[in-house]
């Protein structure tokens, strides 16, 4: 009798063992689930942020992608002859043509930054406009870098309006 008392109780005892295991499997499953849940969206909200903090301004780009105008004899930026020098921002007017942008930026898709520059010459009262290949006319804004311009006949005030298109 007392044989049959022990083994019912550990009948007893071995399906309640059984219940709490199933029991904790179940909790840990859950648990585990919502713990790759949680760790995946911290993982995904730190890769946006850090795409953000990376993140260049439009403005701040075209600017620097622009600058090769003024600044690069190459493109608009007059060189001395003699020296070789190059002059950052006095614009030698003879170079103030489509060819030259072609040359000094080659963008053949939308996808680039495209521009549209025009050169007034404030003591003359002229104005000259060139633009790369690209160019839609859908300008997204425009800055102005004062400038001196390098013609046959002297130097001149002036200013250089960059309008700038962003890709398409």
């Amino acid at each position: 009798m007392r044989s049959n008392n022990i083994t019912a109780k550990m009948k007893r005892m071995q399906k309640k063992a059984q219940v709490e295991i199933a029991a904790k499997t179940i909790y840990l499953g859950i648990s585990a689930i919502l713990l790759s849940i949680l760790v995946l969206g911290l993982v995904l909200l730190l890769w946006n942020y850090r795409g953000e903090l990376t993140k260049t301004p439009p403005l701040l780009e075209s600017m620097i992608s622009s600058a090769r105008f003024t600044d690069s004899p190459k493109c608009l930026a007059y060189q001395d002859p003699a020296t070789e020098r190059a002059y950052p921002k006095l614009i030698d007017l003879a170079r103030f043509k489509n060819e030259i942008i072609a040359e000094c930026y080659s963008s053949d898709t939308t996808k680039d930054y495209q521009f549209q520059l025009k050169l007034k010459n404030l003591d003359k009262n002229t104005e000259y406009t060139i633009q790369t290949a690209e160019w839609y006319n859908v300008p997204a804004f425009t800055t102005i870098e004062p400038v001196l311009i390098k013609q046959e006949d002297g130097i001149y005030n002036g200013q250089l309006l960059i309008i700038v298109q962003k890709p398409i």
